[in-house]
């Protein structure tokens, strides 16, 4: 699904605005959502560095070690 596909899936679920980050890599969603945290979706084709912005809280698969998101690969983060 496209980026656009997903904010639009994100602005019908979440009933409202999606805070979407201007500094997303192409391929990519980040956008915060309150309470310190802030959620990155991979779309591409390939792992894409995590966010320096804080550390892991849930993600929907393994994130590497050398602090890799994969692809098609959600994670939620806690702003440090």
């Amino acid at each position: 699904m496209a980026r656009e596909g997903f904010v639009d899936l994100l602005r019908f679920v979440l009933g409202g605005p999606v805070p979407t980050l201007e500094n997303s890599p192409a391929g990519t969603l980040l956008f915060e959502r309150g309470n310190g945290l802030l959620c990155a979706i991979n779309l591409t084709d390939h792992p894409i560095p995590l966010p320096d912005a804080g550390s892991p809280l849930l993600a929907s698969g393994p994130v590497t070690e050398d602090g890799l998101l994969p692809l098609d690969t959600t994670v939620l983060l806690h702003l440090d």
